[in-house]
């Protein structure tokens, strides 16, 4: 089964070329660490690329990578595994590890194989052409997840954690979201502090109850929380922030800007 690239032309170059030039001059060359998981924003390159290449930089790419996003195309409760088959860019294929697929749905009853809701969404696919340059044999676990109950979170947390451990560690979580969005750059970088400081000490139930106090819109809570209880459990000691800004940073304006940043789990 094959799933067609539908953000390309939109999100980033359309053509190889072009996508693989682009993309490669905001690779650094640095020393490279194993790292257990990572925070990068899903919106357009030309808003996120230099900050996706500063933590793609960073890290060594392993054999597999569980792709974590949030449903923007569907509004009901979305808790959804690509099955099998394989992903399109514009730069070839990349398998989907059927084994960990498999491995993740004996441990969840959350999660169901539904291809359908992956079909129209960009968040996922946005990560793969760095992935491609970086790591051409990686395989990839996609998962779209949306809001829930702590519970749900839970399950769908253990089943990654519990299935990267039977793989004998050697996955990477990548979860594909942005940060605040859709206020002035001030409120939205305040927000957005509020959230990192969250993130850094992998305080989940902190978040929630920012999100609700400070009335944050935070589309990207979901994978978010699901990628904290996974760092929890696989024992992350050190969370990196590699950098933050917004949309109005690149563009230089003040109203309706989205938050962005780079976190590293090691």
């Amino acid at each position: 089964m094959y799933r067609l690239p539908v953000a390309k032309g939109r999100f980033y170059p359309e053509d190889k070329f072009e996508l693989q030039e682009f993309i490669e001059n905001f690779l650094e060359k640095k020393g490279k660490r194993k790292a257990k998981g990572v925070i990068v924003p899903d919106g357009e390159y030309f808003f996120t690329a230099e900050l996706l290449g500063k933590v793609y930089s960073q890290i060594e790419l392993p054999s597999t990578a569980v792709l974590i996003g949030s449903a923007h195309t569907r509004k009901d409760r979305i808790f959804a595994i690509w099955g099998k088959g394989t992903w399109v860019t514009p730069l070839g294929k990349v398998e989907v590890d059927e084994d960990f697929v498999n491995g993740v749905l004996s441990y969840s009853q959350a999660l169901m194989i539904d291809e359908s809701i992956h079909k129209e969404e960009h968040c996922l696919e946005v990560q793969l052409p760095f992935l491609q340059i970086l790591n051409p044999q990686i395989k990839i676990v996609p998962i779209v997840v949306s809001p829930a109950d702590y519970a749900v979170y839970v399950d769908i947390s253990d089943a990654i954690s519990q299935t990267i451990k039977d793989f004998g560690g050697e996955v990477l979580t990548i979860i594909s979201a942005d940060l605040v969005e859709y206020g002035s750059r001030e409120e939205v970088e305040e927000k957005d502090l509020l959230v990192l400081e969250s993130l850094k000490n992998l305080d989940e139930f902190d978040l929630l109850e920012k999100i609700h106090n400070y009335q944050i819109y935070l589309p990207g809570c979901a994978p978010l929380v699901v990628g904290m209880i996974v760092a929890k459990n696989l024992g992350v000691r050190e969370v990196e922030v590699v950098d933050h800004l917004t949309s109005g940073d690149r563009l230089g304006y003040d109203e309706e800007v989205v938050g962005y940043a780079g976190v590293i789990f090691w």
